[in-house]
């Protein structure tokens, strides 16, 4: 099987390699548990060490604040938007007129990926693509939908989701792991940062958790070294 590797320190090691090339995944955890960091280190490592073209999709925060946070990790992303391998769009969820239009959005990202062949993608975030319908049944379907029609693309991507703080469930909407062919959870405690490979099919992964830090350079996963 053909593989993405996501070029983070240790990850790849537990995952064969990468991830299934041209497969949807889910990344969950709670606030601050580094969602965020792992996909932008994801498209970011496509763009600099992979010559993959990435395209990063923003419901909720502005991009410029994604760049700015990101960049601390000595990520020259600007450079990678400036040579036309990194892309970011921003489709605000609190727009009246969202869940009228997500069939433009649909149509939108499915030309952007066939048009410029990006080859890695993300989507930040489930959640607040959620919140701006009023029906459970058809924002289900239309996620349905999405994934459905990227999956066409063989684009790789990470679709960013949520655990709630103290819910025993692992997703937001408890649906996610059964709409993608991958789930994975960070885990933020007192004390330690873990990450947990749930399912990825088509892989002989690592059912444990391991320990993560973010540090300078973005995040490092030490396989085998339990966080508790």
């Amino acid at each position: 099987m053909d593989r993405t590797p996501s070029g983070i320190s240790g990850l790849d090691s537990i995952i064969e390699g990468g991830f299934p090339k041209g497969r949807n995944f889910f990344l969950s955890g709670s606030a601050g548990s580094g969602k965020t960091i792992l996909s932008m280190q994801f498209v970011y490592n496509g763009a600099y060490k992979y010559q993959e073209k990435g395209l990063y999709v923003s419901f909720e925060e502005p991009i410029e604040d994604i760049i700015s946070d990101s960049s601390r990790f000595g990520w020259n992303i600007q450079k990678m938007v400036d040579e036309e391998k990194l892309k970011f769009l921003y489709f605000p969820m609190l727009k009246k007129d969202f869940e009228e239009n997500v069939f433009d959005l649909l149509s939108t990202l499915v030309k952007q990926i066939k048009e410029n062949k990006y080859q890695r993608l993300v989507i930040d975030s489930l959640p607040a693509f959620g919140m701006a319908f009023n029906d459970y049944n058809k924002m289900r379907k239309e996620l349905f939908l999405l994934l459905h029609e990227i999956r066409k693309l063989n684009c790789t991507t990470i679709v960013i989701t949520e655990k709630p703080s103290g819910d025993i469930g692992l997703t937001h909407f408890r649906v996610e792991d059964f709409l993608a062919q991958g789930l994975i959870m960070l885990h933020l405690g007192h004390t330690y940062r873990g990450i947990e490979v749930r399912k990825l099919r088509g892989t002989n992964h690592s059912t444990d958790v391991h320990r993560m830090r973010i540090g300078e350079e973005g995040i490092v996963v030490y396989p085998g070294d339990h966080p508790y």
